[in-house]
C-alpha cells in the first residue's frame, strides 16, 4: 500500500502559514477592559458613591453658641462660698453631620482661653479676685491660648449621638465622652450636651480659699449648647 508523501514545495506552504499564524498572535494588542475603553464612564467609581451616600452635611457655629462650666464648693464652710457658671463665648465649632449615618459625622470645637467668664455670683464683690484666680491659677491664657475638643468616633442613640473625643484642657489631653441631642430646624442644626471631668485629670489643683476650708470640687460639669448652621450660610460672616 502506497502511502503519500508531501512533497518539498507543500512543506515550505505549511511552513510559511504557521509562521504567518504565529506572527498574528504575537501583534494581537491585548484585551482592553471595557472601564478603560470609555474612560471609566460606564462604571461609576463604588467607593465615590459610598462616600456620598453619607449625605454628610458641614456645619459652623453660630456666634450664640457657648460652652458653660459650672464648678461646686466643698470643704468645712463651703456653705460661706459660692458654686460657679464660667462660660466661654469665644466658640469655634464645626459638625459634619450625616444624617443617615451617624456614625460618619465628626464633632470639633475651640474654645478661647482669654474670653472664658466667671458669671456668677454676679452681685460678689470678689467677683474680679475670682476671675483673676481663674485665669493665673487653671486656665493660664498666654501659656495656653485655647481649649480644644476633637472627636474620634460617633454612634447614634436615641434622639443623638453619642460622642467620644479628646478634650485638651491646659495642653493636657483626657478622652472624654458627652451624648448630644440634635435638634434640626430647617437648614440649622442645635446641638445641646454635657459631661463630667476632673480637675486633676488636667493636673490642675481644684482651687481654695479661707485657708483650704473653702475649695472647688475636683469634679466639674461641661455644658455645651451649640447652634449651627450650614456652611455657606451669611449668619457666618466672611471666610
Amino acid at each position: 500500500m502506497n502511502r503519500c508523501r508531501p512533497t518539498f514545495p507543500a512543506l515550505v506552504d505549511v511552513c510559511f502559514v504557521s509562521l504567518a499564524l504565529c506572527t498574528a498572535t504575537l501583534a494581537a494588542p491585548a484585551a482592553v477592559p471595557l472601564a478603560a475603553q470609555d474612560g471609566g464612564a460606564s462604571r461609576p467609581d463604588v467607593r465615590h458613591l459610598e462616600v456620598a451616600s453619607h449625605d454628610v452635611v458641614r456645619y459652623h457655629a453660630l456666634p450664640e453658641s457657648h460652652l458653660d462650666v459650672l464648678t461646686e464648693k466643698t470643704g468645712l464652710f463651703s456653705f460661706f462660698g459660692h458654686d460657679h457658671l464660667i462660660r466661654a463665648d469665644e466658640f469655634q465649632g464645626t459638625v459634619d453631620y450625616s444624617r443617615s449615618s451617624p456614625e460618619h459625622s465628626s464633632v470639633a470645637f475651640t474654645v478661647q482661653s482669654a474670653g472664658v467668664r466667671v458669671l456668677t455670683p454676679a452681685d460678689s464683690a470678689d467677683l474680679a479676685d475670682i476671675q483673676r484666680d481663674m485665669e493665673a491659677k487653671v486656665l493660664r491664657p498666654t501659656e495656653f491660648p485655647t481649649i480644644d475638643f476633637r472627636s474620634t468616633s460617633v454612634a447614634p442613640i436615641e434622639g443623638g449621638v453619642r460622642v467620644l473625643g479628646e478634650l485638651t484642657l491646659v495642653g493636657v489631653v483626657q478622652e472624654v465622652a458627652v451624648d448630644l441631642a440634635l435638634d434640626q430646624s430647617g437648614t440649622d442644626l442645635r446641638a445641646v450636651g454635657e459631661f463630667t471631668t476632673r480637675l486633676r485629670d488636667f493636673g490642675i489643683e481644684p482651687p481654695t480659699a479661707a485657708a483650704g476650708t473653702v475649695k472647688v470640687k475636683n469634679e466639674v460639669l461641661f455644658r455645651l449648647d451649640v447652634r449651627l448652621a450650614p456652611a455657606g450660610d451669611p449668619r457666618l460672616g466672611p471666610g
